[in-house]
């Protein structure tokens, strides 16, 4: 087994899926699956669908309630029924067009669907409509990375047709978003959401500004505490988040926190200040914006930090837990990031590495987006690279959700 396997083995990351006002309807479940040259294959799609569910708790545990798991299933594990492993409410099966064909294998998905779980049909081509597994299908799945315009309209006006429900994967930009609504298209993913919608000229308001500066002020690695409360205290909304946190049953603390001297005192000045700027960055970013691009900030932040003390680079986690932290800001305000990282008065290699160029800390923000986005191979490069050790990439990325889902959980903040 090679160096890389170890990185990528069991390793499970999630996509969000949306719905027509981008509120999150789900999240579409990828397994590690790495090129035969550089680590071990899972060649067995029956195998891998074990693994996703063995893995799933630890990835899933803190989505929302309506929040739906689409996870492929082929053939076999379908006629051996493991679904029912999961509740129905908050399942859907992918399966390829022609996975499921035996009278067999429709039988049982017809005691699936009857029970709720929905059916989601994937790899598609026109001409479709006559087989057995898109005649139940609940869903069909528009692939907008390998599918031409031509097809997605026809795959569109079968789904019409047959009152299906849309769906289009990997929607890269704002264009493939506008093409996808013109075709009717009801559920989203892809990384679209990631792009900001930049005017030129566009300014941020004199509040979100002043929120931005606080940002500065929290910097500092051994901070007067009274400067910093006497900045903060006077904001009703960031004192009452902070402190509505802190008093949460998650922390449990023997006496109520009331002020934000309390709080650094109780909680130290390393957790009250990644809190306060979870809690800033969640004041800053419009409403319009989903609540996903904040909780992928939060997420990335947690990972990164956990993963530079896992390196025996602890001096470097406060600011790759901001180069995390700050990664979408420019999609969160809709503006250059060249123009936001000026706002925040980072340090040169953090403000290289959210810009895109090439700084110490650009490998590691690299390293969250391989993950992200299925890039096994490349991620277990990277881990190698970064000379991290044996598992800590899955080990940090499993307890970042964790950390970021708690967080959201007992902030009031949404996520």
């Amino acid at each position: 087994m090679s160096d890389i396997t170890h990185f990528t083995k069991s390793f499970l990351a999630r996509q969000p899926i949306f719905d027509a006002t981008l509120n999150t309807w789900g999240y579409m479940l990828l397994f590690r699956a790495c090129g035969e040259d550089t680590c071990a294959e899972i060649d067995n799609p029956f195998e891998a669908t074990t693994d996703v569910l063995s893995t799933l708790p630890m990835v899933t545990e803190g989505l929302p309630e309506h929040a739906r798991a689409m996870i492929r299933f082929p053939a076999r594990a379908i006629r051996e029924e493991m679904p029912v492993t999961l509740r129905p409410e908050s399942t859907a099966m992918i399966m390829a067009r022609l996975s499921c064909s035996s009278q067999e294998d429709i039988l049982v998905l017809e005691r699936l669907k009857e029970e709720g779980y929905l059916v989601a049909v994937d790899d598609l081509s026109p001409g479709c409509e006559g087989d057995k597994l898109v005649g139940m299908a609940d869903i069909l799945v528009l692939d907008f990375a390998t599918q031409s315009e031509d097809q997605l309209r026809a795959l569109a006006r079968v789904a019409v047709r047959g009152g299906l429900t849309l769906m289009a994967k990997k929607v890269e930009t704002r264009e493939g978003m506008a093409l996808a609504r013109e075709l009717g298209v009801q559920l989203f993913h892809g990384y679209f959401y990631q792009q900001p919608d930049i005017h030129e000229g566009r300014k941020l308001s004199t509040v979100r500004a002043a929120r931005m500066r606080l940002f500065e002020l929290l910097s500092q690695d051994e901070p007067d505490f009274d400067v910093i409360a006497t900045a903060i205290e006077p904001d009703p909304v960031i004192s009452f988040r902070l402190l509505n946190f802190l008093n949460s049953p998650h922390f449990g603390f023997a006496r109520e926190i009331s002020s934000v001297r309390q709080a650094i005192v109780l909680a130290g000045w390393h957790k009250v200040r990644n809190w306060l700027r979870l809690i800033l960055l969640s004041d800053i970013t419009p409403q319009e914006k989903t609540s996903e691009l904040l909780y992928l900030s939060a997420h990335r932040a947690r990972f990164l930090e956990l993963l530079a003390t896992s390196a025996g680079q602890a001096e470097q986690a406060q600011s790759l837990f901001l180069v995390g932290l700050f990664s979408l800001l420019d999609a969160l305000l809709d503006m250059p990031m060249s123009e936001v990282v000026r706002l925040v008065h980072l340090s040169p290699e953090i403000s290289e590495a959210l810009c895109g160029d090439e700084s110490a800390f650009s490998p590691w923000l690299a390293l969250a987006r391989t993950i992200e986005n299925g890039e096994w191979d490349a991620m277990g490069h990277l881990a190698l690279n970064l000379n991290l050790p044996t598992g800590s990439v899955s080990e940090a990325y499993v307890e970042a959700y964790e950390w970021a889902d708690g967080f959201f959980k007992t902030s009031s903040i949404p996520g």
